[in-house]
């Protein structure tokens, strides 16, 4: 089971960002370790292969997962919690075969993400395509979540004290 966690730094507005990445794809059957994982992250990436149906079925399940551990911090589909469906590609985008069922599977994957409520992006393996804009983009979702928290927050302040 890999549980290490990787950093990623990245520029995002001008300014420095580390991301810490976990892979928890190898931790579903240790359940209260994933639990944590979930507890602590402030955003999530659910990634699976446009070129594998089961695996878009595996990010929808762990999906739900986050949603089960994160719905404390949820107060309706206006407060979501910040995250992104990535579809990864690993072949040549232009081979004829492949374009009908990766077609589907990034279809499928769009309008997965718009019932999640969650952003959706397709990276490329083989050239590297939107693979930093997905880091980029996690930070400014966690970012405008967190000023949403804070906003709420004192707003709960303000009338607490009136």
């Amino acid at each position: 089971m890999r549980t290490a966690a990787r950093i990623r730094e990245c520029i995002v507005d001008g300014e420095p960002v580390m991301i810490e990445l976990v892979d928890t794809l190898d931790m579903r059957s240790e359940k209260n370790l994933m639990n944590a994982y979930i507890e602590q992250g402030d955003g999530f990436l659910f990634i699976y292969s446009a070129e594998n149906r089961k695996s878009l079925e595996l990010a929808k399940e762990n999906y739900g997962w986050v949603v089960r551990r994160k719905q404390h911090e949820r107060d309706n589909a206006t407060n979501p919690i910040p995250g992104i469906l990535v579809a990864v590609r690993v072949e040549d985008e232009y081979k004829a075969t492949f374009s009908k069922w990766l077609t589907d599977g990034v279809e499928e994957g769009n309008k997965l993400a718009e019932e999640m409520n969650l952003a959706f992006i397709q990276v490329s393996l083989k050239n590297g395509r939107n693979v930093e804009e997905v880091f980029i983009h996690i930070a400014r979702l966690i970012k405008k979540y967190q000023e949403r928290v804070s906003r709420k927050i004192a707003a709960c302040d303000i009338t607490d004290n009136v």
